[in-house]
């Protein structure tokens, strides 16, 4: 029984968002702001839309990178949305215009401060995905940058920058490890396409070294943090508990053994799994921490 083409082309689009890196930014504002102000932060009506802003930012940047990728995409990953023909370039531009325009008027809504971040790392995504993704390096550390950017504006939302900007910048390194890690895993598709990526300068070996470079620093500060940063207990277990995962996950890297392309890929999904602990785990710290 075949299955209808509506029922595709629905899927197609919601794999095309990355639902997962959108839960992530999502609870990340969540989790800056609550660092910076409590537990109220959940009941912040500015927090919600600014959370909501950041999923409909990032949303729109997924979709303008699959425009972007999509000649690269039709040798490293063939089962995406346009590659394999389940949607046509106008319905993403119609689906990414409507997500920006939806973040813009939701970033209108915050104070002034908070707004205009929204409204610049938005700029930001868009220039990602046409003009930055063609400069080697400067893409990775602008991906990891506004993947730590979301944990910095739910602080702004309170006015506290200071509150979350060590784990945003324990966000901007397992992020960028990640993105070195993928760029290593679509090395051969890059070169196909001519993309001047940092897979143009390095080998796959060596971009993995790079790679596991970043990643090591993940557990180094974590642990630093936790024992030294003036937080409350249970954020310091969450930093603790972080630095943990960032071990297991440099030795799953350093390990070997099996297909390279095969093992990157696991490696990618566990960081972004990785991610998402994180947050969550800040996020209870900080919620434990305010009833302490």
């Amino acid at each position: 029984m075949s299955i209808p083409a509506s029922i595709t082309r629905l899927s197609a689009f919601w794999r095309s968002l990355r639902p997962p890196n959108l839960l992530i930014a999502f609870l990340a504002v969540h989790t800056g702001a609550v660092l910076a102000m409590g537990g109220q932060a959940l009941l912040s009506a500015h927090v919600w839309v600014a959370a909501l802003s950041c999923a409909c930012a990032l949303a729109a940047g997924n979709l303008w990178n699959d425009l972007a990728d999509e000649k690269l995409d039709r040798i490293a990953h063939s089962e995406r949305a346009l590659p394999s023909g389940a949607l046509r370039r106008k319905q993403v531009w119609i689906a990414a215009s409507l997500f920006a325009a939806l973040a813009a008027s939701l970033a209108l809504l915050l104070p002034f401060a908070p707004g205009v971040f929204v409204l610049a790392c938005l700029l930001i995504l868009a220039s990602y995905a046409f003009l930055l993704v063609k400069i080697p390096g400067i893409a990775n550390l602008v991906v990891a940058a506004l993947c730590g950017a979301s944990l910095l504006l739910g602080a702004l939302v309170r006015g506290s920058l200071r509150a979350a900007w060590d784990v945003a910048f324990l966000a901007f390194v397992l992020s960028m490890s990640r993105e070195l890690l993928k760029d290593a895993q679509d090395m051969d598709a890059d070169q196909r396409v001519g993309r001047k990526s940092l897979a143009a300068l390095l080998d796959k070996r060596e971009l993995s070294q790079v790679g596991a470079l970043f990643l090591v620093q993940a557990p180094l500060y974590a642990i630093g943090y936790g024992l030294f940063a003036e937080r409350s207990v249970p954020e310091r277990v969450a930093l603790l508990f972080c630095a943990g995962v960032g071990v297991l996950l440099l030795w799953d890297l350093l390990r070997g053994g099996g297909p390279v392309k095969e093992r990157l890929a696991a490696l990618i999904h566990r960081l972004r799994l990785a991610m998402l602990m994180g947050v969550l785990s800040f996020l209870i710290a900080a919620l434990v921490g305010d009833l302490l």
